[in-house]
């Protein structure tokens, strides 16, 4: 179930017809209007506390995963020639960038920064490598590089030719609900998949087994709140 204890949420503001709401994670401000303001559904069974999680959770994103970046990086080869757009270099420098953003998704979400020192690090080692490589690719699919020819091949250079259709296909998958995708990240973030699994590597140990369990429950909670409010179930 949610700990409400773990985040601080105050009813949004409204002034002169908007809606204002103060990031928690991030502590940055975001304007919604009304007619638009998904706090104000009444089809829904999310409390106000749970949709300001998720505008929390949308703009811990949108400002700490390099997707700004990346925007502009798409914006600044888009002006040049074709023949000098996304070449290899580019291409390598802003994938480095995306996974060198990937820790700052952990440090700025207030849930893991409750962790102890210990069980941060145990969720950093077993969930970064995934959140990186899900992150990445729905960044460049948000920003329209996996639509680009010349990606491809450019990419050919540094992968396997045999991963560019496996690549193609993936990018078909990731047209899905930018809400979902970014509730997923923060399930994966904290998932224990490692110590919960066969393998001949000795398991972690969490120090605080109960704390973690309570932010997982709060998240997939907070998504399956949401499936039902999106489809309508």
């Amino acid at each position: 179930m949610e700990n409400s204890s773990a985040i601080n949420s105050t009813h949004p503001k409204q002034t002169a017809g908007r809606v204002l709401l103060e990031c928690k994670i991030c502590g940055a401000s975001a304007e919604y209007f009304p007619t638009l303001n998904l706090l104000r559904s009444d089809q829904s069974t999310l409390t106000i506390e749970q949709w300001n999680l998720i505008s929390n959770l949308l703009n811990c994103f949108n400002e700490h995963s390099g997707l700004s970046k990346s925007e502009r990086y798409i914006f600044e080869q888009n002006k040049l020639p074709l023949r000098y757009r996304f070449k290899s270099t580019s291409i390598i420098n802003l994938y480095q960038v995306l996974l060198d953003n990937n820790q700052s998704l952990y440090i700025n979400n207030r849930d893991f920064r409750s962790l102890s020192i210990e069980d941060r690090s145990i969720i950093l080692h077993n969930t970064i490598v995934h959140i990186g490589n899900l992150s990445s690719n729905f960044i460049l699919y948000k920003i329209g590089l996996l639509n680009q020819s010349g990606f491809y091949d450019a990419i050919e250079s540094f992968i396997p030719p045999r991963v560019i259709p496996f690549a193609k296909r993936m990018a078909t998958r990731l047209d899905m609900d930018m809400i979902i995708m970014k509730l997923f990240l923060a399930i994966l973030s904290f998932s224990t998949f490692n110590s919960t699994t066969y393998s001949n590597i000795s398991p972690m140990n969490f120090s605080n087994h109960q704390h973690l369990l309570d932010i997982q429950n709060k998240y997939i909670e907070l998504t399956w709140r949401y499936l039902l409010y999106k489809y309508n179930f």
